[in-house]
C-alpha cells in the first residue's frame, strides 16, 4: 500500500470562522465544504495538493488516546484501500486506535506513530475528493503554499520515528540539520514517495530535542542544539505533539507583511519575532485556532526534489 500525506488535521471551534480567516488573511482557496447533522467540516489550501482539514463536530468515533494534545491534531494520510492498509499494518505490528469506520466523506483508522502522536489514514468516498487548489495561481495573487506539518519529539524517539515512517509507511528522509539531529537537537524533513516538487511538493518536520542523557555520557557538546528555545519550552510542557505547520513564498518577508496587513493573527512574544536562519527569512503567525504558522523563504526544492528521488540524505552544514 502507499501512503499519501494529504491532510493536517485541525479541530475548530467555529469551523466557518477558521476556513474565512485561512482564505482571507492567508490567501488559501477553500477546496471543499461539508456540513451534516454530525459533523461539520473545511477543506482549504494554497499552492500544493496538501490541504488543512479544519474539523467542528467529530464525525468518526476517535477515542481520548486519538484527541492529539493540541488544535493541529492529526497527520492524514490518503491511500488506496483502508481496509486493507490497516490489514498491512496489523500484519507489521501496528494495531489501529479505532477503525476502519465509515465517516460522511471517508473509509478511515487513526493509529498513533513511534512518538504516541496521531496519524489519520483514510480512502476518500466517491464524490467526497476536496479538489485540491494545486499550484497554477498567480504569484501575485498569493505567494503562499503550503509545505509542511512540524511535529516535537524527543531526541531519544528519533530513529524509532525514522523506523516507523519510512519502513512502514514508505517515507524518505530528505534533509537534516545536524547529522545527529536525535542526539545534540535539531530537525530532518521526510518526503513520501509522491514528492515531485511541483503540485505535491510538501513535507513533514521531525523537531528533536537533544537526547540528553546520552550527551552527557559520551561528551557530547549540545550547546548549538538545532532545536530552538521556543521548542524545548513547548516540550517540556507539552510532551511530543503537532507543534506548527508551515507556509513557503519567494519572498518571505514580503508575504508576511502582508499577511499581517490582511489580517493575520500574531504573537508579540520574542521567541516569534521574525529572524533569518540558514539565510532564509522565517517569521511567525496565528491561525483562528491558535496554532503556531511558520512562514518562511522558499527551500531550494531542487536540491530536495533531487535527494527525495534518489534517496540520498542532504545535511545543512552549520553555518
Amino acid at each position: 500500500m502507499s501512503y499519501k500525506l494529504k491532510h493536517i488535521g485541525i479541530v475548530s471551534g467555529d469551523v466557518q470562522r477558521s476556513a474565512d480567516h485561512q482564505c482571507r488573511a492567508l490567501g488559501n482557496q477553500l477546496a471543499a465544504r461539508f456540513t451534516g447533522a454530525d459533523y461539520d467540516v473545511a477543506y482549504v489550501g494554497s499552492g500544493t495538493d496538501l490541504l488543512l482539514e479544519l474539523v467542528g463536530k467529530p464525525y468518526a468515533p476517535t477515542p481520548d488516546a486519538f484527541a492529539g494534545k493540541g488544535a493541529i491534531a492529526y497527520m492524514g494520510l490518503e491511500t488506496e484501500d483502508a481496509d486493507a492498509a490497516c490489514r498491512e499494518l496489523q500484519g507489521k505490528g501496528i494495531a489501529p486506535v479505532y477503525g476502519p469506520v465509515d465517516t460522511p466523506l471517508t473509509r478511515e483508522f487513526g493509529i498513533l506513530d513511534a512518538a504516541g502522536l496521531p496519524v489519520r489514514i483514510f480512502a476518500y468516498k466517491e464524490g467526497c475528493r476536496p479538489g485540491a487548489p494545486g499550484p497554477a495561481r498567480e504569484p501575485a495573487e498569493n505567494p503562499l503554499s503550503l509545505h509542511h506539518l512540524s511535529m516535537l519529539i524527543k531526541g531519544e524517539d528519533y530513529e524509532a520515528e525514522l523506523r516507523f515512517y519510512e519502513e512502514l509507511l514508505g517515507f524518505r528522509t530528505v534533509t537534516t540539520y545536524p547529522e545527529n539531529p536525535g542526539v545534540v537537537g535539531g530537525f530532518a524533513f521526510l518526503a513520501d514517495a509522491f514528492f515531485d516538487g511541483e503540485e505535491h511538493n510538501v513535507m513533514f518536520e521531525l523537531i528533536c530535542t537533544p537526547d540528553y542523557e546520552k550527551c552527557q555520557r559520551k561528551g557530547i557538546d549540545y550547546s548549538h542544539a538545532g532545536s530552538d528555545p521556543r521548542e524545548i519550552i513547548f516540550f517540556e510542557k507539552y510532551g511530543p505533539y503537532y507543534d506548527h505547520y508551515c507556509y513557503t513564498a519567494e519572498n518571505g518577508e514580503a508575504a508576511y507583511h502582508k499577511a499581517v496587513e490582511a489580517g493575520a493573527l500574531q504573537d508579540p512574544g520574542e521567541a516569534y519575532q521574525p529572524v533569518v536562519e540558514f539565510g532564509c527569512f522565517i517569521a511567525w503567525l496565528k491561525d483562528a485556532s491558535g496554532n503556531d504558522i511558520e512562514l518562511m523563504d522558499a527551500i531550494k526544492e531542487d536540491d530536495v526534489e533531487e535527494l527525495a528521488g534518489d534517496g540520498g540524505v542532504y545535511v545543512i552544514e552549520e553555518k
